[in-house]
């Protein structure tokens, strides 16, 4: 669900609402990906864009040793 008249929710609420159901001693993050081109531009067509979690994926690999595969 919608926190408002867009069809943008934002992060904060995303993780406040996320919060609610982590305990407390379970330390957790919020990556909030937007992961949508709205409009084609060269190279990127609208439509699924991955290019941020591409990038998380790789500091999680970085930061703890995953061999990528």
């Amino acid at each position: 669900a919608n926190s408002g008249s867009s069809r943008h929710a934002g992060a904060i609420s995303a993780a406040l609402f996320l919060e609610r159901f982590v305990p407390e001693s379970t330390p957790w993050c919020h990556l909030d990906v937007y992961s949508w081109n709205d409009a084609d531009r060269p190279g990127r067509p609208r439509g699924g864009e991955a290019q941020g979690l591409r990038a998380y994926l790789e500091f999680l690999r970085v930061r703890f040793g995953g061999n990528g595969e």
